[in-house]
């Protein structure tokens, strides 16, 4: 009789269970996110060991931006599938994407990566941690990492491109932002950028190329027109200079004050826009 009446309770407790769960998924659906988290609870009321009840729940804390809330469910999931991936992975990325702690974000990434060393996501948003906190060097190991897992991506190429150019590694940055326009010839920013390494380098000419494919681009970008008028006066393509400092000025007036202090557009004193 007691076995019959523990099954029963059991099967009762379950039963309670599981509406409340799947009410929560159906009220999920349907974004009522508030609603769906007190189903959760509900839920774990009956059954708070339970794995998809406080992963789920986590899930919709997300969607209502209740980040520390979301980060407390996710660990109660990994108490309990200590090997989860995705639970260690999402607590990184609310700590990188949503609250800008960095140095934690590389924690839980670490500890994803101790379950699954391929996983191209975490490779990169560690490489963007190290970026942010400006571990440069760390940052391009880990977006390497990351092109393995992906070779033709866009972003771990254009961000490796960006930490070579933070360290002043500009041939290396040209090399990443070459493979980027490859990748994707109409996107602004790798020309842009590209454009601006070179004439570190001090190769003007390549630079204005890559500054002109860009205007193509974006023909209302002041900075892309600025610098290759810098560019164009440094080699005395006069005619383009002063055509690229016109835009610039007309685009954003700034320009007009910058550019009387310029060392690269001396030759251009004599115009009536100074």
């Amino acid at each position: 009789m007691i076995l019959l009446a523990s099954k029963k309770k059991l099967q009762k407790t379950m039963k309670e269970y599981w509406h409340w769960y799947n009410k929560a998924q159906k009220l999920g659906k349907k974004e009522k996110y508030k609603k769906a988290i007190a189903c959760f609870e509900k839920a774990l009321t009956f059954q708070k060991e339970d794995y998809w009840a406080w992963y789920n729940r986590a899930e919709a804390l997300y969607k209502r931006r209740d980040y520390k809330k979301a980060i407390a469910s996710y660990e109660q999931a990994a108490k309990i599938r200590p090997d989860d991936y995705w639970s260690w992975y999402h607590i990184g990325y609310i700590f990188l994407e949503d609250l800008d702690q960095f140095e934690d974000a590389l924690t839980y990434f670490e500890k994803a990566q101790t379950i699954r060393t391929d996983d191209y996501w975490t490779w990169y948003y560690k490489g963007d941690a190290f970026r942010h906190l400006q571990d440069y060097e760390k940052a391009i190991v880990c977006y390497e990492q990351a092109l393995i897992l992906r070779p033709n991506d866009y972003w771990s190429c254009y961000r490796t491109g960006d930490s070579y150019r933070q360290l002043k590694q500009y041939e290396n940055a040209i090399i990443c932002y070459e493979q980027v326009t490859q990748i994707a010839p109409n996107s602004f920013w790798p020309w842009y950028k590209q454009g601006d390494s070179y004439r570190h380098l001090g190769q003007y000419e390549k630079a204005i190329i890559c500054y002109q494919k860009a205007i193509n681009l974006e023909p209302d970008d002041d900075y892309a027109w600025y610098n290759l008028a810098c560019c164009a006066a440094k080699i005395g393509l006069i005619d383009l200079a002063t055509e690229g400092i016109e835009r610039a000025i007309q685009l954003s007036y700034h320009h007009q004050t910058i550019a009387g202090n310029d060392p690269d557009l001396k030759e251009l004193k004599n115009l009536e826009i100074f």
